[in-house]
């Protein structure tokens, strides 16, 4: 079965009724996480008549939408972590946290670690397929956490770190446990469990070379102990993923009080990687310069604010060196936001290319915000989306800024490659059938001509036949009774 989204709500009080025992409801928690974070990718080669043709390279799941309720438990954790490290089903995920009001330091540690190892680690980007997280509703992101969670994905072996165990004789490797086996389970060697068919991927760490029993951590199950006997080696599969996690949303509770002091050391451990960023957080105190330089391969970055949100285009500027030294946007206030905005010297302005405002429903402060943004529209000749959030009252009071829609803006969208193959292809086939049909006078003004079409002329010619952008300007009105309000208050660009 192929699905476009599987959203899948985890918590411990409801979501395993029927399992009469602990032990019974976590073995079960176990199998769907091994089983929805599967390792074998299937490509979906059955395509309908009414469906156009699939890519080859799709997977079993576009999106995948985890609920973590705050009733999971210590074992949950490693269960989806250790999972999480192998997925090959989908390369979309969006996590929705619910964890303890105010956070508890152990769980958030303990949080972050197996997110860490599932996500990030060294052995998540060799095996799994995942290209896009969010992480919402997140309300701690502590220095304190930061530490363990710097430290595991550096590490060259994560699972003796995961666990504090020692280093063992013979490095990580990777097997297949035969079927029917028995698996100690939870460190307890009463809790024991078997299938009746093959686990790939089982990964071995602190492992001596020579007692009967070998640590492992198996998909679902985490910290596991096998027998040495019941591991092949020869049978595992290598994952080919060239891909990695190149997307990252986080996104921050919004009403209770959150902690995101280790946010800049998260970004430090992760941030090489990652090709787009969304920062959702009523109180970022990086700077967009500050992230840059924590992500230097940045192509779109995204920043919610309380005045607005803002979407840079940071690959259109190549070199961004200059971006480290640019002064930052200030988000707090419309005005605020709106002044910055007209700095069209300011290199980060030139990156911005999309915003979402929220102004003040007082009527008279409305008005004077709506000013601000048909002056700063009126400077700025490189913002090429603005959408205006507001009650439909205030209607009367955007006249100016709706005569800014369709202005054009300063880029222009390039003429398509084929285009231009084209073009050279018919200007190269008129030169040769002139050769053959008309006479030497003839043929040689043409061969002339298209000798004037140097590097230059070509590109000025392609400059000209370019799609000129336009500006776009709308407004979402909300309802007074707010309904839709969750529609509306969605972030602009995820």
């Amino acid at each position: 079965l192929f699905f476009s989204e599987v959203s899948l709500g985890m918590q411990n009080d409801g979501f395993f009724r029927r399992a009469n025992t602990d032990t019974n409801a976590n073995k079960l928690f176990g199998q769907v996480m091994a089983h929805l974070f599967d390792s074998t990718r299937r490509i979906r080669e059955l395509n309908y008549p009414w469906q156009p043709k699939q890519e080859s390279s799709l997977f079993q799941l576009d999106t995948l939408k985890l609920t973590c309720n705050a009733a999971l438990r210590e074992f949950h954790m490693p269960a989806m972590g250790s999972a999480m490290a192998v997925n090959q089903t989908t390369k979309n995920m969006i996590v929705l946290l619910s964890l303890p009001t105010p956070p508890d330091r152990t769980a958030s540690a303990n949080w972050w670690k197996w997110i860490g190892y599932g996500v990030f680690s060294k052995r998540a980007r060799a095996y799994s397929s995942l290209e896009s997280l969010s992480l919402v509703n997140i309300r701690s992101l502590s220095s304190a956490d930061m530490k363990s969670f710097a430290a595991l994905i550096s590490s060259e072996h994560p699972e003796e770190d995961l666990f504090s165990s020692g280093r063992g004789q013979i490095d990580e490797r990777d097997a297949t446990l035969k079927a029917n086996t028995p698996i100690r389970w939870c460190d307890d060697d009463d809790s024991t469990l078997s299938f009746p068919a093959a686990i790939r991927h089982v990964r071995t760490f602190s492992d001596d070379g020579s007692s009967e029993w070998v640590n492992v951590i198996v998909p679902g199950f985490g910290k596991c102990q096998v027998q040495r006997q019941e591991l092949d080696f020869s049978e595992v599969e290598t994952i080919n993923t060239p891909t990695k996690l190149i997307s990252l949303t986080l996104s921050f509770e919004k009403i209770e009080r959150t902690i995101s002091d280790g946010l800049p050391e998260f970004l430090s451990t992760v941030g090489r990687h990652l090709l787009s960023l969304t920062l959702d957080l009523p109180d970022l105190s990086l700077e967009e310069r500050e992230i840059i330089a924590r992500c230097p391969n940045l192509e779109t970055l995204s920043i919610c604010g309380q005045a607005g949100n803002l979407q840079y285009h940071l690959a259109d500027i190549g070199n961004c060196d200059g971006l480290t030294e640019a002064e930052p946007i200030g988000k707090i206030s419309v005005p605020t936001l709106a002044g910055d905005l007209s700095d069209v010297d300011n290199p980060l302005v030139k990156c911005i290319r999309q915003v979402r405002v929220f102004p003040s429903l007082h009527l008279q402060t409305f008005a004077s915000e709506m000013k601000a943004l048909v002056r700063m529209l009126k400077k700025n000749r490189t913002l090429e989306y603005i959408e205006v959030v507001g009650f439909e009252q205030l209607e009367p009071h955007i006249g100016d800024l709706r005569k800014q829609h369709n202005k054009r803006v300063e880029r222009s969208i390039p003429l398509p490659i084929e285009n231009k193959t084209a073009f050279l292809s018919v200007m190269s086939s008129t030169s040769e059938h002139t050769k053959e049909v008309k006479k030497t006078k003839r043929v040689s003004s043409s061969q002339s001509s298209l000798k004037k079409l140097d590097h230059h002329v070509l590109a000025e010619i392609f400059g000209f036949a370019s799609t000129p952008v336009r500006r776009e300007v709308f407004f979402h009105w909300e309802n007074d009774d707010m309904e839709g309000a969750e529609e509306v208050l969605t972030a602009l660009f995820g």
